[in-house]
């Protein structure tokens, strides 16, 4: 199993950042401004020897890519950035890296695939990047990069600007596969034609394939990826009761491990471990603490965790992080720790290799938290936000009087799943005077003014599936495809996000 660590390369000056947070922004600006909020509160934090580096040097990936090897884990994983229209951006350091073929640090890349936009723009599901330098950005531009996925055309943009990295003798494979991750792979709304279309790109160009891993707990996304994991510790953060430090939500280390590895997941799901968390340089009073962290505890619970994620079968799991400075997540040695947590990490890995036997040995740990009844709820709460944030959108294209159907006009369509979404869609198709040849339910008992099949049924030829059962659209396209593959299938939630 391989062990990466999710990597930050915000450390460096781009135009963007100059203009949306001020003059000479990196990350290393709000690490600087990290202030004591009460007592016993370890900030600001600073990088041993006072290396605040710059990731356009070559030299600070030549030391990066030492420490990896003293470590012992397999690499890091870059967030990577790409936007509407191929938009990119703190793409420098990677393409520095793949240009530096003699430093010798194995990567692959997590795609965080969100929109950037300004804290106070009360748009959902945005990127936030600070709020300690809003005052200092011109106001009026709420969104600051647009995240869309577009279409095949876009996609394969996307693929051949990754190609020459998935090729270089670095980048890291599982099965003779580069690892690629999705950092929201919810938020993708054609996410299954997307995954599709790079695997076939990838063989035509003399790839193996590409091994797809989500930060997600929608075990449904599995008929398409070939892996999942969970981001800690912002999940079992959401579990507990925060206690209150004058004013900020803090939260106990040790008792955090223990909720993680309590937790029972799914096969091919691993757990994200973390050395810590405090995002009060970026988010002042308003941040999240994690409290008493320490490398003994972090080293006990790595060792555990890796056995348990080997246990579910995963083939990569990952560590929040190797230098995420703002948000108190980093490996990297610091002015009071040294490098003790590298070395935990270090122990770790050893123990978890010799003790490798013993993976069926592992039980959970007693939890005071009822984990599958808070799972069970997320689920609940997950699916609604999912169709709310369609329906909102779809209302707003109403308001506009915008045709959604407009890109079916000519084709034969069918409609599968005739819940909520699958009948709002009938009526708009009818509205602007298009009709479905027929509709895919698994119940054909149901009342509908059209046929009703099953999709073992025989069907009439259609040029294409519009997919209304959203929430579970990755299962439905493999189903679907596994009995009818020269059909095109697309998710409702594409037309209307990406409209």
């Amino acid at each position: 199993m391989k062990v990466l660590a999710l990597y930050l390369p915000q450390f460096h000056r781009i135009p963007e950042n100059d203009e949306w947070w001020g003059e000479g922004f990196t990350e290393w600006t709000a690490v600087k401004k990290g202030t004591s909020l009460f007592a016993g509160h370890f900030q600001p934090r600073i990088p041993q020897n006072g290396d605040y580096y710059d990731l356009t040097k070559k030299d600070t990936f030549v030391k990066q890519a030492d420490q990896v090897k003293r470590t012992g884990i397999d690499g890091v994983c870059i967030y990577h950035y790409w936007f509407k229209d191929g938009r990119k951006i703190l793409e420098k350091p990677a393409e520095l890296l793949l240009k530096w073929e003699d430093v010798q640090l194995p990567f692959c890349f997590s795609w965080a695939n969100e929109t950037w936009a300004r804290t106070w723009s009360n748009l959902s599901n945005r990127n936030v990047w600070t709020s300690e330098f809003n005052n200092k950005a011109p106001k009026g531009q709420d969104v600051l990069l647009e995240q869309k996925y577009g279409n095949y055309n876009d996609w394969k943009e996307h693929f051949m600007y990754l190609l020459p990295f998935f090729k270089d003798k670095r980048y890291i494979t599982i099965d003779g596969k580069p690892v690629f991750a999705f950092y929201r792979p919810d938020d993708i709304p054609d996410l299954a034609n997307m995954v599709k279309c790079w695997r076939e790109l990838a063989v035509q160009n003399d790839l193996n394939g590409i091994y797809f891993i989500g930060n997600s707990t929608r075990l449904v996304l599995l008929n398409v990826l070939d892996e999942l994991f969970i981001s800690e510790p912002i999940d079992v953060m959401r579990r507990r009761v925060p206690e209150n430090k004058e004013g900020v939500k803090c939260y106990d280390y040790s008792t955090l491990w223990d909720d993680l590895l309590s937790r029972e997941i799914g096969k091919k799901v691993s757990v994200c471990g973390f050395v810590g968390y405090d995002d009060t340089p970026r988010r002042g009073k308003t941040g999240l603490v994690v409290t008493d962290a320490s490398p003994d505890i972090f080293e006990e619970g790595m060792t555990k965790l890796i056995l348990r994620n080997k246990k579910n079968e995963c083939k990569a799991m990952f560590i929040n992080a190797w230098n995420e400075w703002g948000e108190g997540m980093f490996l990297e040695p610091d002015m009071f720790y040294g490098d003790q947590f590298l070395n935990s990490l270090r122990k770790s890995i050893a123990k978890s290799s010799e003790n490798n036997d013993e993976v069926s040995e592992i039980k959970s740990l007693e939890s005071s938290i009822d984990h599958t009844l808070y799972d069970a709820t997320c689920d609940r709460y997950d699916r609604e936000r999912h169709i709310n944030r369609i329906m909102d959108r779809w209302l707003c294209l109403k308001e506009r009087n915008e045709n959604i159907c407009s890109s079916l006009s000519g084709k034969r369509v069918a409609i599968y799943g005739y819940g909520l979404l699958g009948k709002h869609f009938l009526s708009e198709m009818e509205k602007h005077d298009m009709k479905p040849l027929f509709v895919v339910d698994r119940n054909t008992d149901i009342y509908c003014r059209y046929p009703v099949l099953s999709i073992d049924d025989d069907w009439p030829e259609v040029d294409v599936l519009v997919v209304t059962a959203t929430y579970d659209y990755s299962k439905v396209f493999t189903d679907v495809l596994s009995k009818k593959n020269a059909i095109e299938i697309i998710s409702l939630e594409r037309i209307i996000m990406e409209y």
